[in-house]
C-alpha cells in the first residue's frame, strides 16, 4: 500500500498536534515524523517488493521529508525558540529546513554509492538492502530491472557479494 495510505492515521496525527497552543510540543511533533520516516524508509524495500505500481522515486522522497528533513527542521525551530522569537516565527523560520533535510539525505545516499562515508567501502545502502536515490531512480528508469535489483537488497547483508554491490553502483 502506498505509504500515504498506510501511515495516514500517523501523520493526521502529527500534524495535528497544535503547536501553538503548546510551543515545546514542537520537539514531539518532529520526533514523530522523523520516526514514522524511518519505520516508512526500513518498510520501502519490501513495499516495492510487494506492489510493482509503487512509484520508488516519490516513496523514497515521501520518507525523506519525514525522516531527515525533521530533525533540520526540528534544529531551526528549536534554535529560533530558544533566541526568543515567536512560536510562529519559529516555525515559518524553520518551514526551509526540511528541503536542506532531503538535499543532505540525497546527497548522502551519492557519498554512499561513490564517495567515502568513513565505511569500509563504497555501497553500503546496498548491501543493507537500504532503497536509496540511486535505487530508486534506477528502478525509474529500468523497470525491466526491478526484480533483479530488489532482489540483490533483499539478501541479507552478509550474503550480498562485493561482485553485486560493484554491479548495482556501475550501472
Amino acid at each position: 500500500e502506498d505509504v500515504r495510505g498506510a501511515q495516514s492515521e500517523h501523520l493526521d496525527a502529527a500534524a495535528a498536534i497544535d503547536r501553538t497552543a503548546f510551543p515545546n510540543l514542537f520537539i514531539s511533533y518532529y520526533t514523530y515524523g522523523s520516526v514514522i520516516g524511518l519505520g516508512l524508509d526500513l518498510s520501502l524495500r519490501d513495499r516495492l517488493m510487494a506492489d510493482p505500481g509503487l512509484d520508488a522515486v516519490e516513496q523514497l522522497l515521501f520518507c525523506a521529508e519525514r525522516k531527515t528533513a525533521a530533525l533540520f527542521s526540528l534544529c531551526a525551530e528549536g534554535a529560533a525558540l530558544l533566541a526568543g522569537t515567536s512560536p510562529d516565527q519559529a516555525r515559518r523560520l524553520a518551514e526551509p529546513f526540511a528541503a536542506v533535510g532531503v538535499a543532505f539525505q540525497l546527497v548522502d545516499d551519492v557519498i554512499d554509492g561513490f564517495g567515502d562515508k568513513g565505511r569500509a567501502a563504497p555501497g553500503n545502502d546496498v548491501r543493507e538492502g537500504k532503497v536509496s536515490i540511486l535505487v530508486a531512480e534506477h528502478l525509474a528508469l529500468h523497470p525491466a530491472e526491478r526484480h533483479w535489483l530488489l532482489g540483490i537488497l533483499a539478501l541479507p547483508r552478509e550474503q550480498t557479494r562485493d561482485a553485486a554491490v560493484d554491479e548495482v553502483l556501475a550501472r
